[in-house]
Formats: structure tokens, sequence, C-alpha cells
């Protein structure tokens, strides 16, 4: 064969070897390709970009402050705020929340349009304040997070002065108590007049005296009470109704009613702390003792006698003395050493027993404590 047709052959088993190693390595090439994009790092997180126009609710008012001045106790004064919308976007009014004494009367129930405006009514009922007096009322709303403050303020001027201002009556469980009295006399300028009183009471029933018409007034207020009862304290209101011109207003007063039983302990328990106590650790140390007052509270006509003593402690001694017979008795509780052991805390009872029916056993407690 002759050495050009050789060259040619060569030549072209080259080519077609170098063409099969290209279409052999393109699959290879391709599957690199995909997964180099497949394994391409990602790019950083973004939030989306707000839009353009962006609308919002803005609460704006005329005025944020109202004051009345001056206006007679007991008056309801009552405000109409406007409440109106700048923003782009709908104002919801989510909330009015009144201080006390304040109270939302009328708050928008719709959506207000951008642009627009509504009405937002308070009140404040003055008739348990006299001097200057604010109140405000926070609006929740969906402008902002935090809440508009409005406020509401002036003075209230009384039209009587009441003396006692908080009357409270002590009385004696099934002792004559005589009627308690309340003085009410007009301090404004401006006319007026008590025209009665209003009481729900079953412990108190109040009577209206005129004194001087349209000047000064009494009341006296006298109380009945069950002498099987328990209690110590009754919280009793009455409404004072006055009259100024055309104008109705009604003056609250609370009446305390303390009761006391017929035969007083003061105190009633013998308490005897750590401080006291420990001075027992001292050789020679002086008795503890303390003292019970035994009374009578009932009067010149009530009498009683103690029958008895019986001392239901162990730790604990006594001594009786007589003040005044049949009215005042000492009972001397005392303590003179540690009991044994390691008990920190000792709780005993002394039982004085009486010819009152009504307080047949009076109970005093006896209590010490120790540190060991």
């Amino acid at each position: 064969m002759p050495s050009s047709t050789r060259f040619v052959l060569f030549s072209a088993l080259l080519l077609s070897l170098t063409l099969g190693n290209v279409a052999l390595a393109s699959p290879q090439d391709s599957t690199t390709t995909t997964t180099e994009a497949k394994t391409k790092p990602k790019g950083k997180f973004r939030l989306p970009k707000p839009p353009k126009k962006f609308a919002l609710p803005i609460l704006t008012m005329d005025s944020e402050i109202y004051d009345w001045g001056t206006v007679i106790r007991g008056t309801v004064v009552e405000h109409t705020f406007t409440v109106r919308n700048s923003g782009e976007a709908p104002l919801d009014i989510l909330e009015v929340k009144p201080q006390c004494g304040c109270t939302a009367v009328d708050k928008p129930a719709d959506p207000i349009p951008p642009g627009g405006s509504a009405k937002l009514t308070l009140k404040v009922d003055t008739k348990r304040f006299k001097g200057p007096l604010k109140k405000t009322a926070a609006i929740k709303s969906n402008a902002t997070k935090q809440p508009l403050t409005i406020t509401m303020q002036g003075t209230v001027e009384p039209l009587f002065a009441i003396t006692p201002e908080n009357p409270k009556i002590t009385i004696v469980r099934g002792a004559e108590t005589p009627p308690f009295k309340i003085s009410v006399k007009r301090v404004s300028k401006q006319p007026a007049e008590i025209v009665g009183i209003d009481c729900k009471s079953t412990i108190i029933a109040p009577t209206l005296k005129e004194i001087e018409p349209g000047s000064t007034y009494d009341i006296d207020v006298g109380v009945a009470l069950n002498t099987k009862g328990t209690r110590s304290y009754y919280y009793e209101r009455l409404k004072i109704k006055a009259k100024t011109g055309d104008e109705e207003l009604e003056l609250p007063l609370r009446v305390t009613v303390v009761v006391q039983d017929r035969i007083s302990l003061k105190p009633k328990s013998a308490y005897f702390p750590r401080k006291e106590t420990d001075t027992l650790k001292i050789e020679g140390a002086p008795t503890l003792h303390k003292v019970i007052d035994i009374r009578s509270l009932g009067g010149e006509s009530h009498q009683f006698k103690i029958l008895d003593v019986e001392n239901k402690t162990v730790n604990f001694k006594h001594r009786l003395d007589t003040q005044v017979e049949g009215k005042i008795y000492q009972l001397h509780v005392m303590l003179d050493e540690i009991p044994p052991g390691t008990q920190r805390t000792v709780r005993e009872h002394i039982v004085i027993k009486t010819n009152d029916p009504d307080h047949p056993e009076l109970k005093i407690t006896t209590m010490a404590l120790f540190g060991r």
C-alpha cells in the first residue's frame, strides 16, 4: 500500500476516534452542568417590597381635654368629643376604657372612613367628689399600639357640708342606743334645700329634721340590730335628696356601724412573742404576764359576775382581780418558764364563765412563740 494511502487511512481513523470521544464526553458534561445548577447556593432571603401606596389610619381629635369649669356636686357632666380619621385606611375604635367615675356613653360602632369623623361621648358623675377633679379615658384603636388618652376635668362645688363626712356609729349588742346625729348645712351661695332621704337599710333608720329652712338640717340615725347576730361591722348607705332650682341631686352617704359585745375583752388574747420569751432563758428572769381587761359596756343597768375561771392550759398561770364589782375585772395571764421539748409554738385557752345569759362563756386564747 502506497504511503499516501496509509496516511489518509490513519487520518480518517484518528478523526473517528476524536469524534467518538467528544460524543462520549457530552453526556458527562451535561450531568456536571445539571449538578452544578442544583448545588448552586441560593441568594439571601428578602421580604417582599411594600406597595408604593401603603395606607394607614390616623386618629386625631379637635381637642383631647374638656374643662367644665365649676359644677354643683351631684351634677352629671356630659361631653361629646369628635374623633377624626386623617389617614388613608378605615379607623376602628376598638375600646374606650374609662377611669373610675367616668363612663363611656357612646362610641363609634362602625369603622371611620378616611377623611371622616365620628362622635364619642363621655360623662362624669360628680356626686361622690368635691374640689378639683380629673377623669380620663383611654381610646384603643387600630391606628397605634398605644391608646390615646382624653381628659375631662373641672371643679366640683358642694351645695351642703355634711358633718361628719364619714359617720361611724358604735353600738353595744343588746343595749339601747340613742340616735346618732348628722348635720347638713348649706355652704353654697346658690339657693337649695334638702327634700328627703332614701335609705333601704334594715339596720339604720334615718329621720330628717329641718332646723332652718333652706340652710340647716339634722338627720337622726337610729339603729335596730338583732342581738343574736355575730357581725362586728355593717356598712349602710343612704341618699340625701337635694333640690336647687329645677334640678334634683342625690348626695350619697355611707354610715359605718361598729358592733361591740355587752361584755368587752381587751385584748381578746394573751400573746407572748419570741423576743419576750427569749428573756426566760436568763437565770432569775422575771415572770412574763399580760392583762386582759373584762368590763361591761351595757350601761348603768347592766352588771355581771364571773362565776369561774377554767384554766385549760399547761404552760400558763392566771390570776383574777376585781376592779369594780359587777362592772370591771382584770385577768392576769402569766408565763414563768420555757416549756420542755422542741415545740416552738404553744397555743392554749382559758375559759371565763359568767352569769350573763348572752355571754355565759368568754374564751381567751393564750399563745407563746419560742426560739430553740
